[in-house]
């Protein structure tokens, strides 16, 4: 069934039954935290990256969630994780600093705008906007979003997240909304936009434990389908668990490179893997310390130039992050 609401075009597809076996993930949970501040100020980055070119571009995201939270929320307050994340920055002696990375300076400013359109969803708090809200408040009216999500609540709430954020002033079809698990709603030819440049991208709960697998399968599918598209993917690191970064890797190397005897392989395709991990506990030289979390970037056809601006970016925030005590490590390297 195909709906418009105020522009923004709302597919809503039959799904399965959800596992009641299975806790859903809701990322409120965890918004703003030391991740998100990494990953959406990376994502700003190759938003503007897209930018730079007068053609217009896709943004295209599998696992788009609720769109926004409320820092104040139940969820949220539970785990307060964005107390080591976003709220590091929302003070005035961070935000007036020198230092701050321009992708910071956006993220706070989109956050700013997205708090004054969502009054009322607030809770007396701040309103941190997820990766959907940013996409669109960066994307440029030629430009088109493709945003997937699975679960009926989260789908719900990214509907009204997408309109409150001004997406019905275009009254046009510039944003489609489909409730559809996103590996396979790309896989489908009609939701593919392959005369158009495209940033994909893949942020999965990683709680299946099938999607490396099928991040690869679709970073394969559209090395053929869709060559124009870019492709960031979001994984955590640890440095317990090295062996799960690496596996992905491995996984989208391999995919990426097809049947190198073939006609149609991608080898040509530039993979750029990056971390970046910090240690909120000042002890960065033990590397057993479950603390010692990280959090990746791996870019399929990065952007040129974008591996010293992501340096530049983890180098300032990993020293933020830490309040200057800890020891921030970042990795960035081509696979």
């Amino acid at each position: 069934m195909k709906k418009h609401l105020f522009g923004v075009v709302v597919r809503l597809l039959a799904t399965s039954p959800s596992n009641n076996n299975r806790l859903l993930y809701e990322h409120g949970y965890h918004a703003g935290n030391y991740a998100d501040v990494v990953k959406h100020t990376a994502l700003i980055g190759l938003l503007k990256h897209m930018s730079k070119k007068k053609s217009p571009f896709c943004y295209v995201e599998t696992h788009s969630g609720a769109g926004g939270y409320a820092l104040a929320s139940k969820e949220s307050q539970q785990m307060a994780e964005h107390e080591q994340g976003i709220s590091t920055f929302l003070n005035d002696q961070t935000t007036d600093s020198d230092l701050l990375h321009p992708s910071m300076e956006t993220l706070l400013r989109i956050m700013e705008q997205a708090s004054s359109s969502n009054v009322d969803l607030m809770e007396g708090g701040t309103f941190y906007p997820g990766s959907p809200m940013i996409a669109s408040a960066l994307c440029r009216e030629q430009d088109s979003l493709l945003l997937c999500e699975k679960e009926t609540e989260q789908f719900q709430l990214l509907q009204s997240r997408m309109l409150m954020d001004g997406e019905d002033n275009h009254n046009n079809d510039r944003v489609i909304l489909l409730q559809e698990n996103g590996y396979k709603a790309l896989k489908r030819f009609e939701n593919l936009q392959s005369n158009k440049r495209a940033l994909i991208f893949i942020d999965p709960p990683y709680q299946m434990g099938s999607d490396s697998e099928q991040i690869a399968s679709l970073v394969g599918f559209l090395g053929k389908h869709w060559r124009s598209a870019r492709v960031a993917i979001w994984h955590p690191v640890s440095r317990t668990n090295r062996e799960r970064a690496d596996r992905l890797y491995e996984l989208v190397q391999k995919a990426v490179l097809g049947d190198s005897s073939s006609s149609s392989s991608s080898s040509s395709t530039e993979l750029l893997a990056t971390e970046l991990y910090t240690d909120h506990d000042g002890n960065d030289e033990d590397e057993t310390n479950p603390s010692v979390v990280g959090t990746g970037m791996l870019l399929v056809n990065p952007p040129f130039g974008i591996d010293e601006e992501l340096k530049a970016l983890y180098s300032s925030l990993g020293d933020a992050l830490t309040g200057g005590g800890g020891h921030p490590n970042i990795m960035i390297k081509r696979l």
